[in-house]
Formats: structure tokens, sequence, C-alpha cells
């Protein structure tokens, strides 16, 4: 069988302050990738370095996405 990559949706509910990714076509299961709350801030790093890193995207998802990247993990 061959290897398919996977293909994801990235979605946030809530204008970036959240963002979500599932599987292209997948509905039940969604992954948190970004989310800020009043208590700090909760991330998923592994799916934000890819997704920064495979799609070079400035809309406003990929913002939020692309800061916390630069600021967190590009710099370490």
């Amino acid at each position: 069988m061959a290897n398919k990559e996977k293909t994801y949706i990235y979605e946030s509910p809530d204008n970036g302050k959240t963002v979500y990714r599932r599987e292209f076509g997948k509905y039940d299961k969604r992954e948190l990738v970004y989310a800020k709350r009043e208590l700090g801030t909760v991330t998923n790093d592994d799916i934000i370095k890819e997704l920064c890193e495979t799609y070079p995207n400035d809309y406003d998802v990929g913002r939020a996405v692309r800061k916390y990247y630069i600021e967190n993990i590009y710099k370490k």
C-alpha cells in the first residue's frame, strides 16, 4: 500500500485565538494546534512547526500560528 501524505484543514472558530486541524474529509476528530487562554497559550509545537515549514501563507489563522512559531520554536 502506498504511503499517502495526509491533507489537513486548519480551522479557527474564534478568529485565530484557537486553531484546530483535522484530516480533509473527516469531521469526527480534530487536533488542537494553538489556543490563547486566560492562563496562557496552549500549543502543539510539532503541528505548528510542520504547518509553518510546509504551508507558507499569511491568512489570519496562518499569521497567528507563524507568530507563535517565530517567537517560540524558530528561535530555540
